[in-house]
Formats: structure tokens, sequence, C-alpha cells
């Protein structure tokens, strides 16, 4: 059975734009299956009368998982979801920890020219 959880992590809060739709962000939600966590941004969406009743509606997006666990097999770069705000710098750190010293000189080219150095 999937677990279910509203997640308040202020790490998952800190942008309230969801990276999918860039609507905003009325919470977080963590789902558990399998042994492995999946995160989905959720919208509120507002009230509407339908048939007579007065219905809430909400609208998520997915988010990625926790952790990407068969492409870490042959990646090694602690593959994460969208909701991990961190993962970028942290694929930078691991890829310049992979890279020879000549792949290095050419990046160190590349991130001149973008900064116009």
């Amino acid at each position: 059975m999937e677990k279910l959880r509203k997640e308040t992590s202020t790490e998952l809060k800190k942008e309230n734009i969801c990276s999918r739709c860039f609507r905003n962000i009325s919470w977080i939600e963590r789902r558990e299956r399998g042994g492995r966590a999946y995160y989905y941004a959720a919208h509120y969406d507002g009230y509407s009368k339908v048939n007579g009743r007065i219905r809430r509606f909400i609208s998520k997006c997915y988010l990625g998982a926790e952790k990407y666990v068969n492409v870490e097999k042959f990646q090694n770069l602690e593959l994460a979801g969208l909701a991990d705000k961190g993962r970028f710098k942290r694929y930078v750190r691991r890829l310049i920890d992979m890279l020879s010293k000549e792949e290095l000189e050419w990046i160190r080219r590349l991130v001149e020219e973008r900064l116009g150095n």
C-alpha cells in the first residue's frame, strides 16, 4: 500500500514555484511505494460547483524520485528529483571529482567565456 504524507520540510518549501508548471505550490507530497519515495507538488485550484455540490480542485505535478536507484548504478552522480534543490551543485562537485586535468581546463575555459572573462 502506498504511504502518503504532506512534506513540511523547509528545504522543499524554500521555493514556492513548481519546476514543472511554474505555478505556486500549495504543499509537497511525499509518497512511498515499494520502498522508494516520490515527490509531487500539489496546486490548490479553488472551488467549483459540480452537479450541485461544491468541490475543491487540486492538481499535482510529479517532481521525481527521492533517489534514482537503477540509473545511479551506472552514473554515480547521486541523481535526485526536482524536489532536491541542491542537486545541481552536488552533480557538478561529483563530475569535477571524476574529470582529468585536461577536461577541467576545457571546462574552465567554458566558464570563463560564460562569465565574460
